[in-house]
């Protein structure tokens, strides 16, 4: 099979990059139409269409109430913005910065489907549904959700070198969020030790910061506050994060406004900057110090401090850091890029390496996972941690519960996600729910719950009642919830169009459509390469081995004597997990191509005439659509 192009997405709070692997094996960012690898994941609305990145910024003083940014904090949390009259989830503002990335891209290295995107590693559930919901708006297939510092450690962990066994700490400080996570690398092994941070700091509140200060000056000079004025306001945005990119190099950067037809010039010193943000940057290593505590670990244990995040460039962050570990950071990766480099390789392995030469990723849950019990004696509602903070992936875990009453006849298990033991306080993600029970159950009849968290984040939890041999299961997995609407339906939507609701369907609706044909097709057909379908024989029973040896690994997990000996397991079912997936995934490709070589020949049989005859219509569509696209 020829090599897939291997592509990772940093889905950032204010810029964006994409990633591919090169034909000499190394990670390289992708530049945009403008030739700029940065992507500001911004939006507007203009009169003419809908403008995305740098474009969009540049717009945002004459349209700032049509202008929407940092919409990534907001993902997950059910929250719309209005456009245009339109409540808009974030999930499509963020669609849309995939859509320019993959549509900038594809001109330089060709057409693609899957990718490795990053999130913070302190998303919880719904922000990473969110994130693949956005993604496939875009048209994007996500071969695995992979967590920001995790991608840094992978990046700097290949470019050191076969061999590298290292502790490191990834202190990452972007434009909206912050996250600090300790890793241990080990000859091609990245296995997270801990993680923490916060979703709601970032460059953007540093910026906030100056912008409150040079108003509030401009204001003590001329009675007017530039902040009043949105489009003033806009611009206001725009200078102060070029003046806090210029105090990283100067002690001191001349600060012009005008506002009202007024003028007024403010140095701004980095003393005053770092005055006005310190306890920002106190927040952050208070963070890292706690984690390290958490971990039972010192900064004598951390090998290098990996620096990651466009903000870490702020001097106040590197400074305080030095102070506070003793040690000199680590400077040696670019920070805006380590992070996308990180998941392109990610993508290489998951798409053409061997077996044996795949990465081997431990992560851990950045969150608490429970299910909502009641004190016997008090009546009380609380969360009942099962699955702790930290805890390294894959992981399962089995709980006992009683029935609180005589007769019940259903028992629901909601499942939280939360370190809390206030349910109030806590995000429900799923409910496990047994019913009809029989008449007259005694009060304290035993429930067994289940849970059994993959690296990838899929979730299953089930409840049994072995008195009665009742049981249910649910499956909490990283499904699209958003509205079902197309993105281009969204589009017309958002400029003031009428949907039609029988909207063509999209290039990637014709693709998925496409490689379905030709799966359909060399499922039936007799007349595929033989050579295609032995490997694909081959594949189903390495597939059927795989998925015995995990199903064995996880009963050895569950029935382990002690935490320590089931965590010792994690790396194992990890390791099998990857190997599954990168399994289906070859059967996948080679099903598609054995339905393609069928249709290109026509070599398919009665029962498939409709199938090629429709694969080939959209061959040629596609072709059509896209005459001159670049070949890798």
């Amino acid at each position: 099979m020829p090599d897939k192009t291997a592509v990772g997405i940093d889905l950032g709070t204010t810029y964006s990059t994409i990633s591919y692997i090169d034909d000499h094996g190394k990670p390289v960012c992708i530049e945009n139409s403008i030739g700029q690898i940065l992507t500001p994941s911004a939006v507007c609305l203009e009169a003419t269409g809908i403008v995305v990145g740098g474009d969009a910024v540049k717009s945002s003083a004459f349209s700032p109430d049509k202008y929407f940014e940092c919409f990534k904090r907001e993902m997950g949390e059910n929250k719309k913005f209005l456009c245009n009259g339109v409540e808009t989830p974030p999930e499509v503002f963020s669609a849309l910065v995939l859509e320019k990335l993959k549509a900038d891209a594809e001109k330089r290295i060709g057409p693609f489907r899957d990718a490795v995107i990053t999130v913070p590693a302190y998303f919880d559930e719904n922000r990473r549904q969110a994130t693949v919901a956005a993604a496939e708006l875009a048209g994007i297939n996500v071969l695995e959700i992979i967590n920001e510092p995790t991608a840094a450690a992978v990046a700097f962990g290949v470019n050191q070198g076969p061999g590298c066994n290292k502790t490191v700490l990834v202190y990452d400080l972007g434009g909206g969020t912050f996250d600090v996570s300790i890793l241990k690398i080990e000859d091609g092994n990245f296995t997270t030790v801990a993680t923490d941070g916060d979703v709601q700091l970032g460059g953007k509140d540093f910026d906030e910061r100056l912008i409150n200060f040079l108003a509030e000056e401009f204001e003590k000079e001329h009675g007017v506050d530039p902040r009043e004025d949105s489009s003033d306001l806009s611009q206001l945005w725009c200078d102060a994060e070029e003046t806090k990119r210029s105090l990283s190099e100067r002690e001191e950067v001349p600060h012009v406004m005008f506002f009202s037809g007024k003028r007024h010039r403010v140095n701004v010193t980095r003393e005053k900057f770092n005055d006005l943000t310190a306890d920002l940057v106190r927040r952050s290593c208070s963070t890292a110090e706690l984690l390290l505590r958490g971990a039972s670990m010192s900064w004598e244990s951390i090998d290098d401090l990996l620096i990651v995040g466009g903000s870490s460039r702020i001097p106040a962050v590197r400074e305080m850091l030095t102070t506070m570990s003793g040690k000199e950071p680590n400077y040696s990766m670019n920070p805006d890029q380590v992070v996308g480099h990180g998941a392109a390789l990610l993508c290489h392995s998951l798409t053409n390496a061997k077996e044996d030469e795949r990465f081997n990723l431990v992560d851990v849950n950045s969150r608490s996972l429970g299910v909502i019990g009641m004190e016997p004696k008090t009546k009380q509602k609380f969360n009942h941690i099962v699955i702790p903070k930290n805890t390294p992936l894959p992981f399962n875990a089995i709980k006992n519960f009683v029935t609180g009453k005589v007769g019940q006849a259903s028992v629901a298990i909601p499942v939280v996600e939360g370190e809390s033991r206030r349910p109030e306080e806590c995000v429900q993600i799923g409910k496990c729910s047994v019913r009809d029970l029989p008449k007259g159950l005694p009060v304290g009849t035993k429930i067994t719950v289940s849970f059994s968290y993959d690296s990838s984040g899929r979730l299953a939890v089930s409840a049994r009642i072995p008195a009665t041999r009742q049981s249910a299961s649910t499956v909490i997995d990283r499904k699209n919830t958003a509205e079902k609407q197309s993105l281009s339906q969204w589009k017309d939507r958002l400029m003031g169009k009428q949907v039609s609701k029988k909207n063509p369907p999209s290039s990637s609706d014709k693709l998925s459509r496409l490689d379905a044909l030709f799966r359909e097709i060399a499922s039936t057909s007799s007349s595929g390469d033989p050579k295609i379908e032995k490997r694909i024989n081959q594949l189903d029973k390495d597939l059927e081995a795989k998925q015995k040896k995990h199903q064995e690994a996880e009963q050895k997990q569950v029935t382990s004597p002690s935490r320590a000996e089931a965590v010792q397991y994690s790396s194992v079912l990890s390791k099998l997990s990857k190997g599954i997936a990168s399994i289906e995934a070859e059967i996948k490709y080679a099903e598609i191509e054995c339905g393609r070589q069928i249709v290109l020949a026509g070599k398919e049989g009665f029962g498939e005439a409709a199938q090629a005859e429709e694969a080939r219509e959209l061959m040629a569509e596609l072709k059509a659509l896209s005459p001159g696209a670049a070949k890798k």
